[in-house]
């Protein structure tokens, strides 16, 4: 066993941003609240919109919501998106449904997409796609969304798209002069980031599943890092107190108190 975890009698670091918590993920307001978001626009089909600063969770909900829809008679497509060129952004959708990406034109592809959807629709497996990072979708593409969805609003919605990303996603929505967004969105969730009550059942959480006791951590340490995580940032969380492991564990200290938790920040910012 890793020497570290060893010296705190852990089976996992508990802090890592990739820990793999998937059977027992930590049940946030924010997450709750986006899980039903999910649920309420597969039921309903059509466009919704999770966004938050980037730290807070919200591709960590698509990922969870995704994990769920694992038993159900849908069929289920993520895409993480990336700056890239509107040929491109569709390229890479083809790909994700199984289409094979031709040199098409873009209105061939779009149509190559919505016929897809349909195919999925009469399968009796109905299309759920996740496209997160969506902030990064190209303008021209960005715009064309709501036909992917219904080419023609006396039809039924073809699929289920649920945009993730952050809160740059929420300013272009708000922003845009081509598409009304208010009009076109069914259901839309903005996280807000842990409580202060919530950052003390997080990190008791992942102490947890990862095989640890409470104690690892003391009591006196969770106002400051509410304040230090940017109030409820799970990943700034996470950062710091991977570093205060690391400095309890070279100094031999088996608790993290303020003075490791201080040393570490101290340590963050050199």
């Amino acid at each position: 066993m890793d020497k570290m975890l060893d010296f705190f009698g852990l089976q996992k670091y508990p802090f890592s941003n990739g820990i793999d918590d998937s059977d027992s993920p930590f049940a946030s307001a924010d997450l709750n609240q986006a899980l039903a978001v999910y649920k309420y626009t597969v039921k309903k089909k059509g466009i919704s919109c999770v966004c938050g600063d980037t730290g807070k969770g919200v591709s960590y909900s698509a990922y969870q919501f995704k994990k769920s829809l694992a038993s159900s008679p849908h069929t289920v497509k993520y895409m993480n998106v990336f700056h890239i060129s509107p040929r491109d952004f569709y390229r890479e959708i083809c790909r994700t449904l199984d289409i094979s990406p031709d040199e098409k034109s873009r209105q061939a592809r779009i149509t190559a997409i919505q016929e897809r959807a349909d195919l999925f629709q009469n399968q009796g497996q109905p299309l759920v796609l996740i496209l997160d990072n969506a902030q990064n979708i190209p303008e021209l593409a960005f715009n064309d969304l709501p036909c992917l969805v219904s080419e023609d609003y006396s039809k039924s919605f073809r699929m289920t798209l649920i945009l993730c990303g952050s809160r740059k996603l929420q300013h272009r929505m708000y922003d845009s002069s081509e598409t009304d967004w208010k009009q076109e969105l069914l259901t839309h969730y903005i996280f807000e980031g842990l409580s202060r009550q919530e950052v003390i059942s997080y990190v008791r959480h992942r102490i947890t599943i990862a095989g640890g006791n409470d104690d690892l951590v003391q009591e006196s340490i969770f106002e400051e890092l509410y304040d230090l995580s940017r109030n409820g940032y799970c990943k700034d969380i996470n950062n710091i107190l991977q570093e205060a492991m690391l400095v309890a564990f070279l100094n031999k200290r088996t608790v993290i108190d303020l003075d490791v938790l201080r040393a570490a920040v101290e340590h963050r910012n050199l």
